[in-house]
């Protein structure tokens, strides 16, 4: 009898929250290495930087917004940025995360949490996981991440 309560309050507390539409969030766009000049702003704060100015840009193509709170971002080499309490997408929209600076004219972003992103130009794999640790999308890119232009 134990177990059915557990079991119905765990059923009730996550009504609402969509808990299948994660599976619907995916890595749409990552900028590994912005172009020279002002066509490198990609955060919009007038200052081309190599390291702000990189972005990794989430889709959700689902039917109900996500709450992204303790999600991870990562690469090869470790975790760069972990997804506040208040981030969310609203359905059908999308979410970026910048490696620093100042973004301007952006509703739905977020700074890295570890300071930068430090995506890889030679090719590197993100992860997208979600806070539980269940991995939620990958994408991998090779040596075309260095050639100024954003990937999806």
């Amino acid at each position: 009898m134990k177990r059915v309560v557990a079991l119905l309050l765990f059923g009730v507390s996550t009504f609402g929250l969509a808990p299948h539409s994660e599976g619907l969030i995916m890595i749409n766009e990552i900028l590994a290495d912005p172009p020279s000049g002002i066509l490198g702003d990609a955060n919009r704060d007038g200052v081309r930087d190599a390291f702000d100015d990189e972005f990794v840009e989430l889709f959700n193509s689902g039917a109900d917004p996500v709450l992204l709170s303790g999600w991870t971002l990562s690469d090869s080499l470790s975790v760069r940025h972990i997804f506040s309490e208040a981030s969310m997408i609203p359905t059908e929209g999308f979410f970026v995360l910048f490696g620093g600076g100042s973004p301007t004219g952006f509703t739905n972003f977020e700074l890295s949490s570890t300071g930068l992103l430090s995506l890889n130009n030679s090719g590197d794999t993100v992860y997208l996981h979600h806070a539980d640790g269940i991995l939620i999308d990958v994408f991998t890119y090779g040596p075309e991440g260095g050639q100024d232009v954003s990937l999806t």
